[in-house]
């Protein structure tokens, strides 16, 4: 079987020449759009068969190119499996090793380092024996336990798409106001009016850091550093894709409501109906309408199993978010409307961690993601500050 680095390697091209191949497979698109265009205005026998010819020619490579993008997806799960199975393996011979209570052999050490190895490199300056103290043990080995903190990611909520250049602009279309005119049996029919759309402009952005570890750091430690900065290195990009839609979200319109019929006021009139409704809320938000009720006493907040977010607010899905996130610390401000409609999010290059080559300590471990996030429709929601009503 393959070592680690082997398999990781061979990914990492098929994982090229599948981008290659769907970025021709656009291409191949974009040339049927522009016959099927052509045919449209064609006006001899002759042009004719020329688009024919070419639209058999172009559907032809549409296939192909589907085909080989098939093939390649199946050859990279394929590799994933293999990777599962080594680091499965790798699992059970290090049970095995411990269970038996002696250290382990040459040959555990060597599949070990199949995965391990690509970050046992010489010595570098980042994480080192002081600073990974809590993994590396005195005289027993144990695991380092998580911080209990909320993970949320907001990108579930927004329109994504994944793009493949460095800026755009991505239309928008705009509700038809226009109507269908009134005609005599027989008549020709008259031109419906063209959608109009807004085009929203888009811009990619580069985000990434590294950290290096130390050769002490990696050979001390009880557990696998690997996973720990893999996970460490995901929880960071989940954190800066949130600050990035929560900073778009605090763009929209501004609105001051006291009570629950100020936010009634915005559901049922200021927001059209087109609109979906959910509620983006700070925690201070959360806990100001956490004990809101109805003229019947009921509770306005309520458990919802339908829900993406287990609680709905008037009938609307609630997420929470720190206060600072939309605003100050104690801040009651909620984004309330279509978060899907409102935001969109240009997905160019997603997290990746590898190790590239540094001028001074020779290697060190790298993450980056590109993306950009923009405002897609001012009117899809409001940024809502609350206020209790007096006396409450």
């Amino acid at each position: 079987m393959a070592n680690m680095q082997i398999l990781a390697a061979q990914k990492r091209m098929k994982e090229k020449a599948l981008a290659d191949l769907e970025a021709r497979g656009l291409s191949f698109l974009s040339k049927r759009k522009e016959l099927e265009e052509r045919a449209e205005k064609v006006e001899t026998e002759q042009d004719l068969n020329t688009i024919v010819a070419e639209t058999d020619e172009n559907d032809g490579n549409i296939r192909e190119n589907e085909e080989q993008q098939e093939a390649l997806r199946t050859e990279i799960a394929g590799i994933d499996t293999q990777m599962a199975d080594f680091e499965k393996r790798l699992g059970q011979a290090f049970k095995e090793t411990k269970k038996r209570g002696g250290n382990m052999t040459e040959e555990m050490e060597e599949k070990r380092a199949a995965i391990n190895g690509y970050i046992r490199k010489r010595a570098v300056a980042g994480i080192t024996s002081t600073t990974a103290e809590v993994t590396i043990p005195a005289e027993i080995l144990y695991n380092p336990q998580d911080e209990l903190k909320t993970l949320l990611d907001l990108s579930k909520y927004v329109t994504i798409a994944n793009v493949t250049a460095a800026s755009g602009k991505y239309p928008v279309r705009k509700r038809a106001n226009a109507t269908l005119a009134s005609v005599i049996e027989l008549e020709t029919n008259p031109k419906l009016a063209d959608p109009s759309f807004n085009e929203v402009p888009w811009e990619i952005e580069t985000f990434r850091g590294a950290i290096a570890i130390s050769q002490e750091a990696i050979d001390d430690s009880a557990i696998d550093l690997i996973p720990l900065v893999a996970k460490d290195a995901a929880e960071q990009k989940l954190n800066t894709v949130n600050g990035k839609i929560s900073a778009v979200l605090k763009t929209f319109t501004p609105l001051t409501v006291t009570g629950v019929d100020g936010i009634k006021e915005i559901v049922n009139k200021k927001l059209d109906r087109a609109y979906e409704r959910m509620i983006i809320a700070s925690a201070s938000f959360y806990h100001a309408v956490d004990t809101l009720k109805d003229k019947d006493g009921r509770y306005l907040l309520q458990q919802d199993i339908k829900s993406p977010t287990g609680h709905v607010f008037l009938g609307m899905p609630i997420e929470i978010v720190n206060d600072t996130d939309l605003g100050a610390e104690g801040d009651a401000k909620a984004f309330i409307g279509d978060v899907k409609r409102g935001v969109f999010m240009a997905n160019r290059k997603d997290l990746e961690v590898k190790w590239v080559d540094h001028h001074i300590y020779g290697e060190y471990l790298r993450a980056g993601i590109r993306f950009g996030i923009t405002k897609a429709d001012a009117n899809a929601g409001y940024l809502v500050t609350y206020t209790p009503p007096v006396g409450e």
